[in-house]
């Protein structure tokens, strides 16, 4: 069934890549008349023509809300489509075993119920999540770059720094994260002991000690933990701070 199915995914996949296009476009075209109305408004003030750009622009936003309504209905046709197809492949599955296999499993159920929810999002989500991320920068830059090469060269250059510092950023902060779990698990086994041993403690008067020890390693703990979620902020400060320099420079140029 999903086999059968596949060549009608694509092509509503194509459809819906289409409509992301044509909102790129129509989004750079408000830009543009937004840009237009603004410029007119400070150093020209010809109230015809603002009317006129200012009409145009309610017309795009218009032709876009059609389009996300689509892209919505779409994606819900979609989801309904391969969760339909999902769920007879697997009972055709089910009842061409024999009920006696050993590949019937007990938790058969579970997996039924969790195939969906784990197979659909990736037609549904990540498809077109994947497919939106490539057409509308390209569609956004193409537009720049007809209006300002040098502004387009700049966000050339300075886009791919964004996901690059932030990978840089995740990589460091796993590295933190995992050194973190294993210092929990190090106070987990000494609290553990702690609490096993606590008749040995009390005989050669250390359980004070012994708590001292471990309201330090948990005062510890809870510091460095601080430590990676500052870190692990700075990927969002590092997306801000190039998307604030790079408008900077197209405003300069």
């Amino acid at each position: 069934m999903l086999k059968s199915y596949a060549a009608q995914v694509k092509k509503e996949l194509l459809i819906q890549s289409a409509l992301i296009a044509l909102d790129a476009l129509l989004c750079a075209a408000f830009y543009a008349l937004i840009a237009n109305a603004v410029g007119n408004y400070l150093f020209s003030f010809d109230y015809v023509k603002l009317c006129y750009l200012l009409s145009i622009a309610l017309a795009v936003v218009a032709a876009r809300f059609i389009i996300k309504t689509l892209l919505c209905a779409l994606k819900s046709k979609l989801h309904y489509r391969i969760e339909e197809a999902v769920r007879r492949d697997l009972i055709v599955r089910i009842f061409n075993e024999n009920p006696l296999s050993v590949q019937l499993k007990s938790s058969l159920n579970t997996s039924v119920i969790n195939a969906v929810s784990d197979i659909v999002p990736y037609f549904t989500g990540y498809l077109l999540s994947l497919r939106a991320a490539i057409i509308i920068p390209a569609i956004l830059w193409g537009a720049i770059l007809s209006v300002s090469p040098v502004s387009a060269g700049i966000l050339l250059i300075i886009t791919p720094l964004i996901p690059l510092f932030m990978i840089f950023i995740g990589k460091g902060t796993q590295k933190l994260n995992d050194r973190q779990w294993a210092q929990i698990s190090r106070l987990n086994q000494r609290f553990q002991e702690a609490v096993s041993q606590i008749n040995v403690l009390k005989l050669f008067n250390l359980e004070k000690k012994e708590v001292k020890n471990i309201k330090f390693m948990t005062r510890r703990w809870r510091l460095e933990t601080l430590n990676i979620l500052k870190v692990a902020f700075l990927s969002a400060l590092a997306l801000e701070f190039f998307c604030t320099v790079g408008i900077a420079f197209c405003a300069i140029t």
